[in-house]
Formats: C-alpha cells, structure tokens, sequence
C-alpha cells in the first residue's frame, strides 16, 4: 500500500515537471526571432544554410576555430524547417530545455525532489539563460553538454560514468574548445573525493573516451585552426609570466558585475553560498560543479583578452543549482522568501525581453554588441523586406559593408529562402571607396544596384555618389543602418 502511494506521488511529480517545462518552453518559442540577428549568428546560419547546399566543405567552421557540430545540427533541422534563423535559435532553446530535464530526473532520482524544483525554476527563469537561450549561438549547446557531463560524473555508483561523461566532453568539444577546460576535471575529483581504484579506472575511461571524440575532427584540414584562432582572443602563458596581469582585475570585475545582473543578486549569492555549504557538507555533485565552474572561469578570467558574457554562460547553468541545493537545506519562510524575491526580479526582466527586447538591462558589452554597434543586426530584416518588394519586379545586386558577419551574411539568412531570390544577388565589397565595390558596380548585369551598411562606416564622398533610400536606427543612437541605390553613371567604369 505505502509502495503504491509513494509510486503515484513520484508519477504526479514528474508529469507535473514535464507539464510545467513544456510550458515554460511555449514562453521561450514567444517571439523568437523577433530580437535582431548578431553577427555570429548571421556567420553560423550562412555557414549552415552552404553546407546543406554542399557548396562548402563540412568543416568550413573549423577554419576559423569552430567546431562543426551545431552548423550540423542546423543544416539538418533545415531540410525540415527553411527558417534559419528559427531552427538556429530553437536549437538553443531544446538545448536549454533538455538539460533542464536531465537536471531534474538527475536530482530527482539521487538527491531531493524540493532541490530538483528549486533548480529547475532557476535555470529557466533567470535572465541568464533565457536569454542565451533564445540565440543562434554556440553556447547554450556547449555548456548544456559540458554540464551534463559534470553531472554524469558525480553518479558516484553507476560502472558507465566514465564512457558517457567522455562522450559527453567530446561533444561539447565539437561545439566550443574550451571543453578541453574541463578534461582535468575526473583525475581532480578522483583525488580529492574518491582515490580507489575503481574511480582512477573510471577516470582514465572518461579522458580516453573524450581525447579519442576529439581526435576525431583530425579528418579535416583544418583541426590545427581550433587552436590557433584562439591566439587573437587569449594572452598566452609565457606573457602573463613576463608580467601581463593587469587584465585579470579587469575580468573579475566584469565578471561580478555580468553575473550580478544576469542571474539576479539572490540567485548569484545563493549560488555562492550553496557552493560553501555544498563542500562542507561534502556533497559530491556540488563539489565536482565547483571544480568545473574553476576549471571554466580561471583560464577566461586569467588568459582572456576579449571576454563576453556568453563565454560565461556554463556558470549559468552551475549557479542555479548550488542556490538549489543550499535552499533545499533552508527553513521554508526563507526558501519562499528568496524564490518570491528572484521570481519579481527575473520575471519583470522577462517580460521586457519578450515584449520590449530593446529596453532590457544587459551588460554594456552585450548592449553594444547585439543593439547599438556594427555586430547589431537591427534593420537588416526591415532592409530584406524591401529588397524583396523591389525584386519581385526586377533584378537587383546588393553590395553590403564587411565581407562576413552581421552584413553580408544577415542578408543571406533573411532573403535566401523568399521566393524573389532568382532575382537577388547579394556581394559583400567592404566600405563603398574599395576597389571591390567599383568592381562590382562595373560588372554589373543590371541596373538596380544597392549599398548597405553603417551609417559610421561609410564616408562623406562616398555618400554624395549615392542616393540614400532607407534608414534604420539603432538603440542609444547607434550608428544607423543605411540603404543606397547606387548609380553606375557616378562612377569611373
């Protein structure tokens, strides 16, 4: 009788888990594609979108230091789905939702149901990842991947732990390198929690397991270029021993400050809190989260020259269950307290990015790169529709600013799908005064010839040959996005 009754409880709570995420998972489908495209994005999709086509090389993303697994993902779910942008970003959000699946049945099984709740409401309602989780970005699948693996890890009695969390790190590895982070992080939890046996077996299980998934994309030319493409963004060592240490202030401040604005101040000191409680109580999973989470930050915060809050985003997935497990261990007036305090804080945020995505608070960093600058896709969808009204009666060639990123490659994943793409040819050329652009003015097969592109990127000559017919302004009075027709009888062709 007790049996049967525990049994129904157990099956209520897990419908009511899958009830409650598919739920949230309808919010987040909301308006998806709604918030501009970013540059990388745009650079992705394009990538995407030519190895479906077979035009490029599968491994295209690999020479310029990205792993092919998510333009895969991508190019596949195209064959169902044409909207590029869509797939890209749903991918993010299925990424999103199936850890958090993992996470609860996870906690569920081994630990606390109240803990597996407690983290679930976080993970999909703090700012931090319901907002990378609605981009077309490498990231949610790679720290979605990274974290599992963290979490397969601390099965403390399960004889597959070692193979699975390999596999898992392998795979992470083909969405991001810095998976590579995390390879340490058996052998160290072995030492510090376990030194037996059967745990430095499972150990060398899972970094064979991982090197041998690695090695794998050593079919492709281009595997040396997944490591040397990092250099324009990380000092190296023998720098930071020569003295170059004043960046590494700079990066945990900002650090501080991304995640106190991300995660909420309750979500972020709870998490901070939960972390000590969690290796007092020497809590196994908690422990093997705080090695993964030093494993992830030191070599960003510590070599890091150019650093995004995206690049953080597996803290975003740690956090919320440390402030899990240490709410878990609180009185209930308290727990509800903290919960009540980050559900107002978290969902007014949301509902900004859901009905007025360009008036939320995010980092400068992140407001400049996705609204105001030249990596802000912000009228490039507006522009599309207007080539596309002017191709259905004609033929048009585009010249765009830059020769990847948000221009021309916004271009390609908005109008390579419509219907008038006969009529369109698209051709990145830089800035209107470089010789690519008079090339292409002069070869030319028709007469509709437009330019697209910053409005502070383009110079005061080129501007008087040009006849502007479109303009889309950006937030906080970022340089607009501009359309010209251009005229091939202004130019010396």
């Amino acid at each position: 009788m007790v049996k049967t009754y525990l049994s129904s409880i157990v099956k209520h709570q897990v419908n009511l888990f899958f009830g409650f995420l598919v739920l949230v998972g309808l919010v987040l489908l909301y308006r998806l594609v709604d918030f501009p495209i970013f540059a990388d994005e745009a650079i992705y999709l394009h990538w995407s979108e030519q190895i479906r086509l077979g035009q490029v090389n599968p491994f295209i993303s690999m020479y310029d230091g990205k792993p092919p697994l998510f333009m895969w993902l991508v190019a596949l779910a195209t064959n169902v789905v044409s909207d590029l942008l869509l797939v890209g970003r749903l991918i993010s959000v299925v990424s999103l939702l199936g850890f958090v699946a993992f996470v609860w049945l996870h906690i569920q099984k081994t630990s606390s149901t109240l803990w597996a709740w407690l983290s679930t409401v976080f993970l999909l309602i703090a700012p931090f990842t319901v907002f990378h989780g609605r981009l077309a970005l490498l990231d949610m699948l790679f720290s979605a991947l990274a974290v599992s693996a963290v979490l397969v890890w601390s099965l403390t009695e399960w004889k597959y732990k070692g193979i699975v969390t390999g596999v898992l790190l392998a795979a992470a590895f083909w969405v991001k390198t810095p998976a590579l982070f995390l390879l340490p992080l058996p052998v160290i939890s072995i030492i510090l929690l376990q030194r037996n046996y059967l745990a430095l077996k499972q150990a060398v299980m899972a970094l064979v397991t991982a090197l041998l998934g690695i090695i794998m994309l050593k079919v492709s030319i281009w595997f040396p270029f997944l490591f040397s493409r990092s250099e324009d963004f990380t000092f190296t060592i023998a720098e930071l021993l020569n003295g170059q240490l004043g960046h590494i202030p700079y990066n945990l401040g900002s650090l501080a400050q991304w995640l106190w604005i991300y995660e909420t101040p309750m979500l972020l000191l709870s998490g901070i809190v939960g972390i000590g409680w969690g290796i007092w109580k020497k809590n196994t999973m908690i422990i093997n989260l705080f090695l993964a989470l030093l494993l992830i930050t030191v070599p960003l915060v510590g070599l890091g020259k150019l650093v995004a809050p995206r690049y953080y985003l597996s803290l975003g997935l740690i956090l919320p269950l440390t402030a899990g497990y240490l709410l878990w261990q609180l009185s209930k007036m308290v727990r509800i307290g903290i919960v009540l305090l980050f559900l107002f804080v978290a969902l007014v945020w949301n509902s900004q990015l859901l009905t007025n995505p360009y008036s939320i608070t995010i980092p400068n960093i992140d407001k400049r790169q996705y609204l105001i600058d030249w990596s802000s896709g912000i009228g490039i969808k507006e522009a599309s529709y207007y080539f596309q009204t002017v191709a259905q009666q004609e033929k048009i060639k585009i010249l765009s600013e830059g020769y990847f990123g948000t221009l021309p490659d916004g271009l390609f994943i908005y109008l390579g799908t419509v219907p008038q793409w006969h009529n369109i040819e698209i051709v990145g050329v830089g800035s209107p005064d470089s010789p690519e652009f008079q090339k292409q003015v002069a070869i030319s097969q028709t007469n509709t010839i437009f330019y697209i592109g910053n409005q502070d990127r383009i110079d005061f000559a080129s501007r008087q040959k040009m006849e502007l017919v479109k303009t889309y302004e950006k937030v906080d009075s970022g340089a607009p996005l501009e359309v010209f027709k251009v005229n091939k009888s202004n130019y010396d062709i």
